[in-house]
């Protein structure tokens, strides 16, 4: 079985005014400061695409899979479980790992997710409290960019800094060598969204047109308006913002994501590593918005797949 879970609740998002957004972007298209150039340049890569009539994700997936997917809480039924958070790879791995065996995460993503461990939980720092909890030995990350890599590792808590590893390439072996069990964990934020046009991704361009979508005109007037459309970037939250400059350029294709999941699971049958928890194979997550022309998908439909979660790659639309 897959699961579609969440402890959240799961929020459907608004279609894209595409009219609005439109007119909003000949503002915008007229500005020459650094937000508004690259706006506009999502923009015109984006804008056929979204006049598309778009599905929501997690409907779709339902629809694709029928009744091999559940949306209860029972995880020792699933083989792979989706979620529109990464927070619920917290509750998975304290779940399923309650004895605190010594594991192995690899995690796919652009993001290291091991801020203060000291915070509420949210999706920036649960491998961290992880860590500090005991429920994993040791958290390797493939994805971070490389421009990212030193100042992300000033965030991490210095007392767990030891064991936590962010490779500048996608090379495994070195640590999963050390290890009897490994969990896999995927953020499809790690994938190449803006080239393979994956809009149903918090972090993605797509989510930057959504922000500009819901400008007012007289806004984009103001004598601030260079700072309205910034905010439509550099997202404020509680803890500070979602930068989403530049999202969605990482070089990790579907293809090539798919294809180091394969060797860390032919690499676990040959040194008679457990690859999963209790039958658990791993996670995707941040999976989330509207879908165009069946795009993310069809990306998740060869996710399930490679993880092993039984699914048909054949029936992608």
């Amino acid at each position: 079985m897959i699961g579609f879970l969440s402890n959240e609740k799961y929020i459907k998002r608004d279609r894209i005014d595409y009219n609005k957004l439109s007119d909003n972007m000949k503002i915008i298209s007229l500005k020459k400061d650094k937000y508004s150039r690259y706006i506009s340049r999502i923009y015109l890569e984006y804008k056929d695409l979204i006049e598309e009539s778009p599905r929501d994700i997690k409907d779709e997936i339902i629809n694709e899979l029928g009744a091999s997917i559940i949306t209860n809480k029972d995880i020792r039924k699933c083989k792979v479980i989706i979620s529109p958070s990464h927070i619920e790879s917290y509750h998975i791995i304290k779940e399923l790992n309650d004895m605190k065996d010594d594991l192995l995460v690899i995690c796919f993503d652009m993001h290291c997710d091991t801020y203060d461990y000291n915070d509420n939980l949210w999706k920036g720092n649960m491998f961290s409290k992880l860590i500090k909890e005991g429920y994993i030995s040791e958290f390797m990350v493939l994805g971070v960019p490389k421009y990212k890599i030193k100042n992300t590792y000033l965030d991490v808590p210095l007392d767990i800094k030891d064991k936590v590893i962010i490779k500048k390439d996608l090379s495994f072996k070195k640590v999963l060598k050390k290890y009897k069990k490994v969990y896999i964990s995927i953020d499809i934020d790690v994938l190449n969204a803006r080239k393979a046009m994956y809009t149903s991704i918090d972090y993605s361009p797509h989510t930057v047109l959504e922000y500009v979508s819901k400008l007012n005109v007289n806004d984009l007037l103001s004598n601030n308006a260079e700072d309205i459309i910034k905010g439509c970037v550099l997202i404020k939250n509680d803890l500070g913002y979602d930068n989403l400059y530049r999202v969605g350029e990482n070089k990790i294709s579907i293809e090539k994501l798919c294809n180091k999941i394969n060797e860390i699971k032919d690499y676990c049958k040959n040194n008679n590593i457990e690859f999963g928890l209790n039958g658990l194979y791993g996670d995707i997550t941040e999976v989330v918005g509207n879908d165009y022309n069946f795009k993310t998908l069809g990306a998740i439909i060869k996710l399930l797949t490679v993880l092993g979660g039984g699914t048909n790659e054949k029936t992608i639309r």
